[in-house]
């Protein structure tokens, strides 16, 4: 589990190195990382390598291999998730006071949090469900590209356990409550609830691969395309304008952008916070 990881930085990997372990991944498993942006896959499969003890260069030379349990950690590690709870609190101030109650008017409403790999966007909206809309009918379903990912999310494991930064957040918030109520304290490490996680659908889903899932409400997908090399980004859209409904909201990271191919399809419903709402008609 996460809460064991130590944030120690490793060294980054070598650019030759870090195409040979690319290279590795794709013919014994299949899967095409070449969309993920050179130096963001060094940093973080050094990270990840680091976590699952492998060393490098013995991978490459098949003294220690990988399995279908480690690729997944991998998956991990490779793709962005948020470490805080409620960042960016301003995003979340917008969404408590201007979104969720329209979403609420809405029959049995449904809330994507996509290509996740970290649970603290999904507690914090949890925690504004509870706090400000008890009586909800909010259907939300989370697709990570790694089983890991989905496993510590249902487990309510942080990120980083020990980060102020969320409590000061949560203040920011709810000022008049603590933090307490919704996080545990066992052996010095925090973990959110598990009686919060309630009536949430786990999809596993690697990148680019086809999804049945449709219909959205309202897509949260804050900082997922970071990673990701500019000419593969455009996959990211395409799919999140394939699953939302016209009317439908999109959150992005305030660091993000709308590829410039996709702004015709949006209206802007907040320029600083990233929040944008799909057209009717999306041709």
């Amino acid at each position: 589990m996460l809460k064991n990881y130590t944030s120690t930085t490793p060294s980054i990997i070598e650019e030759n190195v870090a195409q040979s372990i690319k290279e590795i991944i794709s013919n014994e498993f299949s899967i095409d990382l070449t969309h993920i942006e050179n130096f963001v896959f060094r940093r973080r499969i050094s990270v990840a390598l680091s976590f699952l003890k492998i060393i490098p260069e013995n991978l490459i030379a098949n003294t220690q291999k990988l399995d279908k349990e480690k690729i997944d950690i991998l998956m991990h590690f490779l793709y962005h998730g948020e470490n805080e709870l409620f960042r960016d609190t301003e995003t979340w101030i917008f969404l408590r006071d201007k979104i969720l109650y329209e979403l609420i008017k809405n029959n049995n409403p449904k809330v994507l949090f996509y290509n996740t790999t970290s649970g603290e966007d999904i507690y914090s909206f949890l925690i504004l469900l509870n706090e400000f809309f008890p009586k909800n009918n909010i259907e939300i379903t989370i697709v990570s590209p790694s089983e890991y990912s989905l496993k510590n999310i249902a487990e309510g494991i942080l990120a980083q356990p020990k980060n102020r930064s969320s409590h000061l957040n949560f203040k920011a918030l709810l000022a008049n409550n603590e933090i307490s109520k919704y996080l545990n304290l066992n052996n010095n490490v925090l973990s959110f609830k598990k009686n919060y996680i309630i009536n949430i659908k786990y999809i596993l889903q690697s990148y680019k691969q086809s999804t049945n899932i449709s219909d959205f409400d309202l897509v949260m997908c804050r900082n997922k395309s970071l990673p990701f090399a500019i000419e593969n980004i455009n996959f990211i859209y395409n799919e999140i304008v394939s699953i939302l409904k016209p009317k439908g909201y999109l959150v992005i990271g305030i660091n993000e952008n709308l590829p410039k191919e996709f702004i015709n399809l949006f209206n802007v419903v907040s320029k600083n916070e990233r929040i944008f709402i799909k057209k009717l008609n999306d041709k």
